[in-house]
């Protein structure tokens, strides 16, 4: 059986399918699903977002370069802890409160965003309530897992290449 290799462009291109696919998928259960996603949630989109930014910035300039996976796996590390956060919250491991309403609600002023995703992070604005058996924040973090371990490799490549 013939091993498959994957050059430092196709991992970053790789990285940029699964940060869209997600993303997609994220739309897809807040537009047609109607789940409105809560402050962590879209905390969480956030930092998919970076990671993707960061592999498509690595294909306009140059995968080879290290800065770049160490960037995706900086911002998927930090994606994966407010994904464990939140799992924390909806499993009542940290003390949460229940669910609030939507972002657009709470957030009246741009001043105030600040304040309410601390109050999110806290576990005040309700981001414990679930809907699967497997929860969202759950597979998010399976998303970042396998982008840092994709980034991972990627940079294990360029270090051998070296």
């Amino acid at each position: 059986m013939k091993e498959i290799r994957l050059t430092t462009e196709e991992r970053s291109l790789l990285t940029c399918l699964m940060c869209g696919g997600v993303l997609t998928i994220g739309l897809f259960l807040e537009h047609v699903m109607s789940l409105n996603p809560c402050p962590l949630c879209l905390v969480q989109r956030f930092w998919f977002l970076l990671c993707g930014m960061v592999a498509y910035l690595s294909l306009l300039h140059n995968p080879n370069f290290g800065i770049y996976p160490l960037l995706t796996i900086g911002a998927a590390s930090v994606g994966a802890g407010y994904a464990l956060w939140h799992l924390l919250l909806q499993f009542n491991i940290a003390q949460a409160t229940s669910c609030s309403p939507p972002i657009s609600f709470l957030v009246p002023s741009p001043d105030q965003l600040i304040s309410v995703l601390w109050d999110s992070f806290k576990g005040i604005v309700g981001c414990n309530s679930r809907y699967w058996t497997i929860p969202i924040p759950a597979w998010a973090l399976a998303g970042f897992s396998l982008i840092i371990f994709n980034a991972w490799s990627q940079l294990s490549a360029i270090i051998k290449n070296a």
